[in-house]
């Protein structure tokens, strides 16, 4: 044993001395090192399990494969052992702790509740041992687990907070817009005319002209409610379902037709000395009026037809196939005639201008004119009769007449009341329109051709004239 304390005290002591001073030396010393290795090491073990009991963060690593074996000789002297030798603490170094990661865009972390064992403040403190040479005897310092922290872009997803935000300028032209279909609408509604469009909204502004395959004259113009018939030189008799395909009927006549109108379940159909009917517009019917004269127009009031001609012929019929002749009291030709609800107008060469309240006893008024009437209409509220030399002349019961200014020196044969305005049609392509018959005004028809009628079916207007001439507007 004292052999090994010095051997112990001088490492630097040759092992040859030993030998030589005793035989069994070196087995000796083997021996008590060996033993108090293992005792020592045993009490640092029994002294880290009693610091691991005390202070929680404080922990020591032994490998079981990396103990010494112990000899059956030291092993009854272990508990002597550990009775003579009293725990002493084991000394304690300082250790640095480890820096902590900064994460990107961390919210600051919540204050989380105090565990019930925490840590005192301060360094971390871990057991230094004598033997920490000695594999067996190794300790390895646990850094404390820390929480992982989380980026909140990395957090569970949550609602996202939309905000809508309209710049002054966006809110000026939505409340714009607003208003402007807010009072479109309106027009819309009581007008039944949108107020903004890409073209007028009122016909009569813009004329298309349309090509119906024919060279004929056309003189007159009628609409049934489903069709369109037009008629004219040589007995020549056009059909249209919309004003723009047309289509020529066989009449069976080669006399020109110079007059048409619809009653409401006919046509009927005049010129020279013929008179025709036909229940739509494609079959006709030659009737006899029991006379040669030459007729030119004809009228419906409901409940009778009245046809007018040359040297103030004037014929009358219930159905439009019995026929009565009756005197007008003039000789001058008539051209065209209109129903006002309670009474006939008559218009004529010359200015001739008779009424009559059913068709029998006709009455001439003065009109202040000497110029040639060849169209009459009535609004609702007043006639108005056109003719030679761009005369236009008003009157809101048929027995005062009024000149108006048209503004052209053209002849002017017909005229049409659509609802809100007159359309007047003449030769050389000329239209005027007047929304009270006083005012006129001149519109673009894009011909230079005579135009000789015209008629409205409640959606578009329709005009006739020279050749293959037919405009529309709508």
């Amino acid at each position: 044993m004292r052999l090994a304390i010095s051997y112990l005290q001088n490492p630097s002591m040759r092992l040859s001395s030993l030998t030589t001073r005793h035989p069994n030396a070196s087995m000796i010393m083997y021996q008590k090192v060996t033993s108090l290795s293992k005792q020592a090491g045993s009490l640092f073990l029994r002294m880290s399990h009693f610091c691991c009991k005390i202070h929680p963060r404080v922990s020591f690593s032994s490998s079981a494969s990396a103990r010494v074996p112990e000899e059956p000789l030291l092993r009854a002297e272990r508990p002597m052992a550990e009775r003579s030798l009293s725990p002493k603490p084991p000394a304690f170094q300082t250790l640095p702790q480890p820096p902590l990661p900064v994460p990107l865009l961390q919210e600051p972390p919540s204050e989380a509740p105090a565990p019930l064992f925490s840590p005192p403040p301060g360094p971390i403190l871990t057991p230094r041992s004598p033997r920490s040479e000695h594999p067996s005897l190794s300790t390895q310092p646990v850094a404390p687990e820390r929480e992982k922290s989380t980026p909140s872009s990395l957090a569970s997803p949550t609602r996202p907070n939309w905000q809508i935000r309209l710049s002054p300028a966006y809110a000026v032209v939505m409340v714009a817009a607003f208003l402007l279909l807010l009072v479109g609408g309106s027009i819309l509604a009581a007008t039944g005319q949108w107020p903004w469009k890409a073209h007028p909204s009122v016909p009569g502004t813009i004329w298309h002209k349309q090509n119906i395959g024919t060279t004929q004259l056309l003189f007159a113009v009628a609409w049934s409610g489903s069709q369109f018939v037009a008629v004219g030189y040589d007995g020549a008799i056009l059909t249209s379902p919309d004003g723009h395909a047309w289509t020529s009927q066989d009449t069976g006549t080669t006399q020109s037709l110079s007059g048409i109108v619809w009653s409401g379940s006919q046509f009927v159909a005049v010129g020279g000395a013929t008179i025709l009917t036909s229940p739509d517009g494609h079959t006709w019917t030659s009737q006899d009026n029991g006379n040669s004269v030459l007729l030119s127009g004809i009228a419906w009031s409901g409940s009778q037809f009245v046809a007018v001609g040359s040297n103030g012929t004037i014929l009358i019929s219930p159905d439009g196939k019995t026929w009565i002749s009756q005197d007008a009291g003039t000789t001058q030709d008539l051209s065209r005639g209109a129903w006002s609800g309670s009474r006939f107008v008559v218009v004529g060469n010359a200015g001739t201008i008779l009424i009559s309240p059913d068709g029998h006893a006709w009455t001439a008024q003065n009109t202040g004119t000497t110029q040639d009437l060849w169209g009459i209409a009535w609004s609702g509220s007043q006639f108005v009769a056109v003719g030679s030399n761009g005369t236009i002349l008003t009157s809101p019961d048929g027995h005062t007449w009024t000149a108006q200014t048209s503004g052209t020196t053209q002849f002017l044969s017909g005229v049409v009341w659509s609802g809100s305005q007159f359309v007047v049609v003449g030769w050389n392509g000329k239209i005027l329109t007047s929304p009270d018959g006083h005012t006129w005004t001149a519109q673009t028809s894009g011909t230079a051709q005579p135009f000789s009628a015209i008629t409205w079916s409640g959606s578009e207007f329709v005009v006739v004239g020279n050749g293959d001439t037919i405009l529309i507007s709508s």
